[in-house]
């Protein structure tokens, strides 16, 4: 073989061991530089949603839930609807409350039709039932079927015991004697359960105890049985707040300085626990759902109580800068509903959970 076609043959296997080698780094380099792409494809993708989670806020003062003046909030078993009483109207109207977070638009609608300028409503569980009043007279309500019916004036203080039973004081004022008696939803038939020469305000513990107090002094009345027990005596300002569960309650009175102290009493043990340096009253206060724990106003701030260790935490501070009444706790603990009594409208505060 001659030396010219010898020295092609080397430059054509050089020129070959060249382009691979080079093919090979393209190839090292295109596979390197797609996974560092995906890799920061993947990283922008995970940062942007964090970015997105980071953006929600969730709202920090108090929401409008409704244009109108709402009374008597009530929580509706399913957790979902707010009810409220427009006295100027005597309209009864709902409001949602399930997705609080995108309240664009104030939205309520007309469930019933009453009386106007109602100063008292009293609602069954379930909301379908209520009993309203004013000075001059009280009428019993069935939402469902629009039945009503004006009750005797000698009837005190309405308590629906169960969904088809309410307990009231009955008494005469001209006599002053009085009885507490137990009748069905219509006020068809009643029966007499304990007598009285004492104006009672009737509350409810639970569907078989009655709480009976006169400002300064609590009894329980066994609607089964009659046995009627003291509890507590010489409180002064005494007011109750029943547990949901049934087994005691919260209540607040005025000590020997003038100073309001908060308390929760055991039905079962017939023992106290003191609630931390807490100076709310029983009113002002509203439980959760499991029994565990009580959500108190205090000075314009929230604080949740733990009524076994009796230990207070703070939840909101400063930001109900509003005056609060009939304060509703929606079921997740998550909002905190209420009526503003600055312009008689419903509000809702974010809790944080």
């Amino acid at each position: 073989m001659s030396r010219k076609i010898t020295f092609i043959i080397v430059i054509g296997l050089i020129s070959l061991g060249v382009f691979w080698i080079i093919g090979s780094a393209k190839r090292k380099n295109i596979s390197y530089d797609s996974t560092d792409e995906l890799a920061l494809a993947n990283n922008s993708l995970i940062n942007r949603f964090n970015q997105i989670e980071e953006k929600y806020s969730p709202p920090f003062g108090p929401i409008k839930l409704s244009n109108d003046e709402g009374y008597f909030l009530k929580l509706l078993p399913n957790g979902k609807e707010i009810y409220y009483y427009l006295p100027s109207s005597g309209q009864i109207k709902s409001v949602s409350i399930s997705n609080l977070t995108s309240k664009d638009t104030l939205v309520s609608l007309i469930i019933a039709q009453i009386k106007p300028k109602f100063k008292k409503i009293i609602w069954a569980k379930d909301a379908k039932k209520i009993i309203a009043s004013n000075d001059t007279e009280m009428i019993y309500y069935d939402l469902n079927s629009s039945f009503s019916k004006k009750l005797d004036s000698k009837t005190n203080d309405p308590v629906f015991l169960t969904e088809d039973k309410i307990v009231y004081l009955y008494f005469d004022d001209t006599t002053g004697e009085g009885e507490i008696r137990i009748t069905n939803t219509g006020f068809e038939n009643s029966k007499s359960i304990f007598k009285t020469r004492l104006r009672w305000d009737l509350g409810l513990i639970n569907s078989r105890s009655l709480a009976l107090s006169n400002g300064n002094s609590f009894f329980i009345l066994d609607v089964e049985t009659g046995n009627f027990s003291k509890i507590l005596e010489n409180k002064k300002d005494l007011s109750i707040n029943p547990s949901p569960n049934g087994n005691g309650f919260a209540y607040s009175y005025l000590d020997e300085f003038g100073d309001i102290k908060l308390n929760y009493y055991v039905l079962q043990s017939k023992s106290g626990v003191s609630l931390e340096n807490m100076s709310s009253q029983a009113s002002a206060c509203d439980w959760s759902a499991d029994s565990l724990n009580i959500y108190c106003l205090e000075n314009n701030n929230l604080k949740v109580i733990n009524i076994n260790s009796g230990l207070a935490q703070n939840i909101k501070n400063g930001v109900l800068e509003v005056d609060v009444q009939n304060m509703i706790l929606a079921n997740f603990e998550d909002y905190l509903i209420f009526k503003n009594s600055r312009d008689q409208k419903l509000y809702s505060v974010y809790l944080g959970k």
